[in-house]
């Protein structure tokens, strides 16, 4: 249970209450071996667009989303599989 008050809340303290601090620590891979890369800039610049987005709504706005009473419907389809020559693998 949350005390406080929705509207004063902001998504990025609630956020990192559960995950810890975002962080913009480029891309992580091995091969970089920590030197700038163009997917790790681009790693770190969507970080910072979705912290200063959290920063930005309240858990007001994030509850209004919830608030109309119509129900959710999702409709799901099943394609059969066929019966052709190459092998499946199961996952």
């Amino acid at each position: 249970m949350l005390d406080c008050a929705p509207e004063k809340t902001l998504l990025s303290q609630l956020f990192e209450l559960l995950g810890g601090n975002f962080a913009a620590n480029g891309c992580g891979l091995d091969g970089c071996k920590n030197r700038p890369c163009f997917i790790g800039e681009m790693m770190d610049e969507l970080t910072r667009a979705f912290v200063r987005y959290l920063s930005s709504r309240t858990l007001a706005d994030f509850t209004a989303y919830y608030d109309d009473p119509a129900p959710v419907k999702i409709k799901i389809s099943v394609v059969p599989g066929t019966s052709g020559s190459k092998k499946r693998r199961k996952i």
